[in-house]
């Protein structure tokens, strides 16, 4: 789940996905098409595609949904653990999702469209909601955050890369992404600007890194053209 947030009707946000690895709730994701998620890198450990699975259409991870399986995974090729600035892959499923009210495509940014110093995103997550030491920290449930994007300045403590954009949450009660929220999405007036990819910690006031959706968007016309 997310740090300090509220909890999430799947409606309001129904291309949020859950990733699972080996049937384990894993990673978040965002529909992008028809068969196609995108999510971070790092949420796929693996390269056999037949170990993931796409759970889309639900408030709570135990909660039935629509689920693929993984048949191709696509990561971008300059991604390592070294290199987190290329935290950006493309599942593609079996079959197509059956769209409803729940379950929806989100629409990608055009190329003059990102998030900017100050401006208000929503950050959705399936992740913890306190650090992983809190007793009640696994409810399952989604939930969403509204946070300004920081400035330059302060996202360069750690990393200072215009592939990547951050938020800075140190005064209480500060809001922010945990375990379990990777892959998922950040959204700026509909439109999907960033993936959740790169913290230090849960709740601890420091930037917290989502890749640039629009800094990437060649790379995802190129695996999905006609979408």
């Amino acid at each position: 789940m997310i740090i300090n947030g509220q909890k999430a009707d799947i409606k309001d946000y129904p291309y949020q996905v859950i990733l699972y690895y080996n049937n384990y709730d894993k990673c978040g994701g965002s529909i992008i098409a028809e068969q196609f998620i995108l999510t971070a890198a790092h949420c796929l450990q693996s390269d056999e595609a037949s170990k993931y699975m796409v759970k889309a259409g639900v408030s709570n991870i135990d909660e039935d949904g629509q689920e693929r399986k993984a048949v191709e995974l696509f990561i971008h090729e300059d991604f390592s653990f070294d290199e987190p600035e290329f935290d950006i892959a493309i599942v593609q499923v079996d079959e197509p999702f059956e769209f409803s009210n729940a379950v929806r495509i989100i629409k990608l940014p055009n190329d003059d469209q990102s998030a900017k110093a100050g401006d208000i995103v929503t950050v959705t997550g399936f992740g913890l909601t306190h650090s992983p030491e809190a007793p009640g920290n696994e409810t399952g449930d989604l939930y969403f955050i509204d946070v300004p994007i920081a400035s330059p300045k302060e996202c360069s403590k750690h990393i200072k890369s215009d592939k990547m954009i951050c938020i800075v949450s140190n005064t209480p009660p500060r809001k922010g992404t945990c375990y379990g929220d990777s892959g998922g999405p950040m959204m700026k007036d509909d439109y999907l600007v960033g993936i959740v990819s790169l913290g230090f910690g849960c709740d601890t006031g420091e930037p917290e890194y989502f890749t640039s959706v629009t800094y990437f968007l060649q790379w995802i016309r190129d695996i999905i053209p006609n979408n």
